[in-house]
């Protein structure tokens, strides 16, 4: 019998060949986050589901392997010290990237394997399997080619580019020798939130605002806009804030010191360098690199190459901006994400402090966040990570290998406006819907692609058939398509539910009744206003150990969900108070409406 294994859309013909197959006694499976086309909706055997414990057990062996890669040592040297970029390396710009395609494809060939003991042949329609032998009785039928370059976004961002470069050339202008402490702000973590003077909402970093609202004089904001997916169907839109600083703070483009650094000689030769070097590296590692994993992320290191290139320019790009203008510290959030981290890197290879603050949930099964002793010594962390809590230092010092005195609790900077919301300044958040109850969904953009998706289905079949109950969705900044919520809910003709994309993400917490989430950073929050939180937990991860320390809910199915639900609201079920406490000083130190005075405190005074 003949399975068929289905990760991608089909083309017309390619649909009529699977209901030819169908037709004959072939058995169709569709990843379930794929569109389904109707005349194969009804032919569905089933959705391609790995166990949640296989994808845990490959998650967790792929990390080791992953950090045993840098520490690799072949002739003489780690293979992170034969990638190095100057004073830093290759390897930590591309190995979160890489770690999420190998996983990915790791389930895949796990899920091919599984079906291959139902059927005598498999054909999988894919267009992401690549270097990972299969048997011979399993066919991949890729599609067409996904990488062409999207004109459109190219010509959009090499003019914002020119734009923003050329109005930098003016904010070079009133640099001064009094500011001596750089924040990296992002057009990118800008969304609503409320603003601490007037109570409002406002468009402002939804992790560094009120800090970046408290700032002297002797502060500078560079302002650093990543490049687009240029292979991505999606247009890159250029929207107000790339152009402009609505803020009036004293600001500096990245584009700037970019276009200026294509009129160095010394940049240029240094790229070149390093684009040979990088070269023969590979042929090197190669040669001696012969066993998978390693085998396979030394082939993605080379496919990434364009990359590495524009990296090492903007690495020495930002490295001359920082040797002409000096500086006592620069602070980001999201500090490890490669287009800060070469910033970052330029700025520590010229003597400056460089400081990351916590955004958001950090676990030891965090790709980002996982260093070796060896990564330590090399300097592949900031010099100072300013976290919400003991327990967050706690896990960068036991799993990331962090020094413990290089880590220093501050609380988290959003909570200096919990106080406005719970002293009956704030009494309902601005929202679209009215209800007798409220379930707040804070989503997240999963890596796994089916997890996010199921996640979504088991929320909305929860509350599907509950009247008095509203599902308020709020998205993740980086979600950039609540139309894949739209979808899911009309196919499970879903109605009690709403997009929030106006409202403050604490001011909705403050006025729900239920906190539901899967690990996100807004689940802690929501134990700062003592809400009943819900984590959906497919793995039974307990990824930020919320169920752990006794502050939520587990639920792995939507059954349980709704049941969860059902029982908090109609008072069966309460939190615990006093874990709710313990949790509160250990993961958010003090919510007091003093965390970005601390902040500012440790940046002006670590120099």
């Amino acid at each position: 019998m003949d399975g068929i294994l289905i990760y991608r859309s089909l083309s017309g013909e390619e649909v009529q060949q699977a209901v030819s197959s169908h037709s004959k006694g072939a058995k169709l499976f569709f990843e379930p986050t794929i569109h389904v086309h109707d005349r194969l909706r009804n032919l569905m055997s089933g959705t391609i589901q790995l166990p949640e414990e296989s994808k845990d057990q490959i998650s967790r062996k792929l990390i080791e392997e992953f950090l045993a890669f840098g520490d690799l040592e072949i002739l003489g040297k780690t293979c992170k010290e034969h990638l190095a970029l100057d004073h830093t390396s290759i390897w930590y710009y591309h190995k979160y990237r890489i770690f999420l395609e190998m996983r990915s494809q790791q389930y895949k060939i796990a899920e091919i394997n599984m079906h291959l003991e139902k059927f005598d042949r498999l054909f999988v329609y894919t267009s992401n399997v690549k270097d990972f032998p299969l048997p011979d009785n399993v066919q991949i039928i890729t599609g067409p080619s996904q990488k062409k370059l999207n004109k459109a976004s190219i010509i959009k961002y090499a003019f914002l580019v020119c734009l923003r470069a050329w109005k930098g050339w003016f904010q070079s202008r009133k640099i001064t020798s009094g500011q001596k402490h750089i924040i990296i702000s992002k057009p990118k973590t800008e969304s609503v939130y409320m603003s601490r003077q007037t109570l409002e909402r406002e468009q402002d970093d939804f992790i560094l605002g009120y800090l970046m609202q408290s700032v002297d004089s002797t502060f500078l904001f560079l302002d650093d806009l990543a490049p687009p997916k240029f292979a991505s169907p999606l247009t890159f839109e250029i929207n107000p804030r790339h152009k402009t600083n609505r803020k009036n703070r004293t600001q500096l483009n990245t584009d700037y010191a970019l276009l200026r650094a294509l009129f160095s000689i010394g940049v240029l030769r240094n790229v070149i360098k390093t684009q040979k070097s990088l070269k023969r590296t590979y042929d090197k590692l190669a040669q001696n690199i012969s066993k998978d994993p390693y085998g396979q992320i030394l082939k993605r290191l080379k496919r990434l190459h364009g990359t590495s290139i524009y990296l090492a320019f903007k690495y020495y790009a930002m490295k001359n901006f920082f040797y002409k203008h000096r500086f006592n510290t620069i602070t980001t959030q999201d500090e490890n994400n490669t287009s800060t981290k070469v910033i970052l890197d330029a700025a520590k290879s010229n003597d400056i402090t460089t400081i990351g603050i916590q955004h958001g949930a950090i676990s030891k099964l965090h790709m980002g966040y996982r260093f070796t002793k060896s990564d330590r010594d090399f300097g592949g962390m900031s010099d100072y990570t300013l976290v919400w809590g003991e327990y967050w230092k706690s896990v960068l010092v036991e799993y990331g290998n962090y020094d413990p005195e290089r880590i220093v609790c501050t609380g988290q900077i959003r909570t200096d406006i919990i106080q406005y919301l719970t002293g009956g300044k704030v009494n309902k958040a601005q929202s679209d819907v009215a209800s007798p109850n409220v379930v707040l969904f804070a989503t997240q953009p999963q890596p796994d692609a089916g997890l996010r998706r199921r996640a979504a289905e088991d929320s909305f079949l929860a509350i599907r058939e509950m009247t008095d109950v509203s599902l308020i969705l709020k998205l993740h900044p980086g979600e950039r398509d609540p139309e894949f919520y739209h979808e899911i809910a009309k196919s499970l003709d879903v109605t009690n539910y709403h997009i929030d994309e106006n409202s403050d993400l604490y001011a909705l917490i403050s006025t729900c009744d239920i906190v539901l989430t899967c690990y996100s950073t807004v689940g802690g929050e929501s134990v700062y206003f003592d809400k009943p939180l819900i984590i959906l937990d497919h793995l039974k991860q307990d990824y930020c150990g919320y169920y752990r320390e006794g502050v939520a809910f587990q639920a792995t199915n939507s059954d349980e969900l709704r049941k969860f639900i059902q029982d908090i609201l109609s008072k069966e079920l309460i939190f615990d108070n006093t874990a709710y406490e313990k949790f509160k000083s250990r993961y958010a130190y003090q919510i007091d409406g003093k965390v970005v005075e601390r902040c500012l405190k440790f940046i002006k005074g670590v120099a």
